[in-house]
C-alpha cells in the first residue's frame, strides 16, 4: 500500500507541470480566432457624426474621446474609424403627391447635382418615390447616367419606373430576379428602403427622405419604419417639405396620395402637419441623422432665382458624409430586443450625432 503510494507520486507533480505548459501555437490561434468570431457576431457599429461648438466637423479623434452607455450601462468602446473613404449606398426617396408640386423641381435638380458628388463606380445609390404607392425608379447602382434618369422621372401623379422593368410592386419577383416593392406613403417607403433594399447590403447607408411627415395609409407603422432602418445600420436624413394650401379647380385640398384629392372635411388639418414635422424629427432623431427643414419662403421665392433653397441642405449632408466616424463596441449584456443607447464626447466643447438605440437577438 505505502510502496503503490510511493510510486504514483512522482507523477503528479509531472503532470501539473504539464498542465501549465502553455497551448500549441496553432491552438491558441484557434482558440483566438474563435474569440474574435463571437466578438463580431455581438460587435455593435453607430454612425456618427462629432461637431464643435461652431458647427464645424472634427477630424482626428479616437475611440478615448468617446463616452457609451447602453440601457444605462457603461460599454467599452473597442474601435473608432474616420469612414470619409469608404464607400456609401445612398437611397433618395421623395413624396411626389399633388401637394408637392411645387417643391419636386427643386427636389430633383439638386439631387441631380448631388448624384454628381458621388464617387462613380464606388458609391452606389438608388432613387425611390411613394404617394400612393411606393416605386423604385431606379435600383442600386454606381453608374451616374442611370441615377440621373431615375431622379428626372420623379414628379407628381405619374407611376413609371425607369430601368426597373416596370412598376415594382411588394412581395413580386422581377424577370431580372430583384425584388419588387410596393406600400404606400411615408412608413411604408422607409421599411421597403430600409429592409428589402439596403439591410443585406454592407457599407455606409444613409437615407434621405423628402416628405410633409403625414402618413395616412401605410400598412408600415412608424415604429415599424424605424425598427427596419436601425436593424439595416440605416441612417435617415429628412428634408421637411410643407403642404401646399391651394385648392385644385374642383376645390378638394390635395392629400398627397398620388394625385387623388380628398374631400375638404378629411383635408390634412394644421394638426397633422405640426405632427408631421414631428415625425421627420423623430425618424431623424433616433436613427442618427437630421431633419432639415424647406420653408414655404423658400420654396416659392426658388422661382425668382437660380439658386435651389435644396443647394445648402444637400452641401451640409456632402460635409457630414464625408466626416463619419465608426464606432464599435461589444455589449455587456446578451439579452435580445431594443436597448437604449447614449453616446457623449469627454470634450464638453463637441457634440455628437449618433442614433438613440440598437436591436440585437438574443444568444
Amino acid at each position: 500500500m505505502l510502496f503503490g503510494m510511493s510510486r504514483t507520486r512522482p507523477f503528479i507533480p509531472l503532470l501539473i507541470a504539464f498542465a501549465l505548459l502553455p497551448l500549441p501555437l496553432c491552438v491558441q490561434a484557434q482558440t483566438v480566432a474563435a474569440q474574435d468570431a463571437v466578438r463580431a457576431v455581438n460587435e455593435i457599429s453607430l454612425l456618427v457624426v462629432v461637431k464643435g461648438r461652431a458647427g464645424e466637423a472634427v477630424e482626428g479623434l479616437s475611440a478615448s474621446d468617446f463616452a457609451v452607455e447602453a440601457d444605462g450601462r457603461k460599454q467599452l468602446v473597442s474601435s473608432v474609424v474616420r469612414e470619409a473613404d469608404s464607400p456609401l449606398l445612398v437611397g433618395l426617396v421623395a413624396n411626389t403627391g399633388t401637394e408637392q408640386r411645387k417643391a419636386l423641381a427643386d427636389e430633383r435638380k439638386a439631387a441631380m447635382e448631388f448624384v454628381k458628388s458621388l464617387r462613380e463606380g464606388r458609391d452606389r445609390a438608388f432613387v425611390m418615390r411613394f404617394s400612393r404607392e411606393v416605386e423604385l425608379l431606379q435600383d442600386v447602382t454606381t453608374s451616374h447616367e442611370r441615377l440621373l434618369k431615375g431622379v428626372d422621372a420623379i414628379s407628381v401623379g405619374e407611376q413609371h419606373s425607369v430601368g426597373s422593368g416596370g412598376e415594382r410592386r411588394r412581395g413580386e419577383t422581377s424577370p431580372g430576379g430583384g425584388i419588387l416593392l410596393g406600400g404606400n406613403t411615408l412608413y411604408d417607403a422607409i421599411f421597403l428602403a430600409s429592409d428589402e433594399v439596403m439591410k443585406t447590403r454592407t457599407g455606409r447607408k444613409v437615407l434621405l427622405v423628402f416628405s410633409d411627415g403625414v402618413d395616412r395609409e401605410s400598412r408600415s407603422s412608424l415604429s415599424a419604419a424605424m425598427e427596419s432602418a436601425q436593424r439595416g445600420n440605416v441612417v435617415v436624413y429628412t428634408v421637411y417639405v410643407p403642404l401646399e394650401d391651394s385648392l385644385n379647380h374642383n376645390g378638394l385640398l390635395p392629400a398627397g396620395l398620388g394625385g387623388d384629392s380628398v374631400e375638404s372635411g378629411s383635408a390634412i388639418s394644421k394638426q397633422d402637419r405640426a405632427e408631421g414635422k414631428k415625425v421627420l424629427q423623430q425618424i431623424a432623431r433616433e436613427t442618427g441623422g437630421r431633419c432639415f427643414e424647406l420653408s414655404k419662403k423658400e420654396i416659392n421665392k426658388k422661382e425668382s432665382t437660380k439658386k435651389s433653397p435644396l443647394d445648402d441642405i444637400y452641401k451640409e449632408l456632402a460635409v457630414e458624409l464625408h466626416h463619419q466616424y465608426t464606432l464599435r463596441f461589444v455589449p455587456s449584456t446578451s439579452e435580445g430586443g431594443y436597448h437604449r443607447v447614449k453616446v457623449t464626447m469627454r470634450n464638453t466643447g463637441l457634440t455628437v450625432q449618433a442614433r438613440d438605440g440598437y436591436y440585437t437577438i438574443e444568444r
